[in-house]
């Protein structure tokens, strides 16, 4: 990059502290923040707003809003894991050239085709059922005289 210096920003740092925190090979870790430099940002800025967003829809009793932002927040933490390890999917904890990465967990591409078309379908079956579900037990539980 064009002026890059040594010195992280206040994301980065929050982000590889966290991962320092999380796993033993920090620098390795480290490194890899540093090559994600702008999703690093994206996402700080992602998370650190929707965990803003939801406090504040919460505050103003916005329930469907405050759901939505935590759900955001979530999604955009695990991007931000997913982003600092690349291409490491489980690092190891003692020898690097021990981590399974994307590389060596991948399979024949056949296998990787059929699963796609199975994964497709048992998703579509999936959120067939939580409609039903969620339709069928919607709104919110109210308290009747006599219960409870």
């Amino acid at each position: 990059m064009i002026g890059q210096s040594n010195r992280q920003t206040l994301p980065q740092r929050a982000g590889v502290r966290f991962q320092c925190f999380m796993l033993p090979h920090c620098a390795n870790v480290a490194s890899l923040c540093r090559k994600a430099e702008p999703i690093g940002y994206n996402l700080g800025l992602g998370y650190k707003s929707a965990a803003r967003s939801m406090w504040a829809f919460e505050r103003r009793a916005k329930e469907k809003a405050a759901f939505l932002s935590s759900c955001a927040y979530i999604a955009a933490m695990l991007a931000g894991v997913a982003a600092a390890l690349y291409p490491s999917l489980l690092p190891s904890s003692g020898d690097p050239a021990r981590d399974i990465t994307i590389y060596n967990a991948a399979t024949g591409e056949y296998a990787l085709r059929v699963g796609l078309i199975w994964w497709g379908l048992g998703m579509c079956l999936a959120f067939g059922y939580f409609v039903f579900v969620y339709r069928m037990f919607r709104g919110k539980v109210r308290l009747e005289e006599g219960h409870g």
